[in-house]
């Protein structure tokens, strides 16, 4: 059983990585821009920065995404 999970558990993190570099690193900065969402960003940036720099780093980035 262990032999299993440890395939299954390298085969996912394999696939998460694959997810990462396509969707999260390519197609949503693609979609962003086309859509001019990228620009709606950069305001909201800009207005809340000060509470923004209290964020962990992680932390915008995946809000955008969402």
């Amino acid at each position: 059983m262990d032999k299993n999970f440890d395939k299954i558990k390298l085969l996912c993190f394999e696939n998460s990585s694959i997810s990462e570099k396509v969707i999260d690193n390519f197609l949503l900065n693609f979609v962003a821009k086309r859509e001019g969402s990228d620009k709606l960003m950069d305001q909201f940036t800009v207005k809340y920065l000060h509470i923004l720099r209290k964020m962990p780093q992680e932390f915008f980035p995946r809000v955008m995404a969402e």
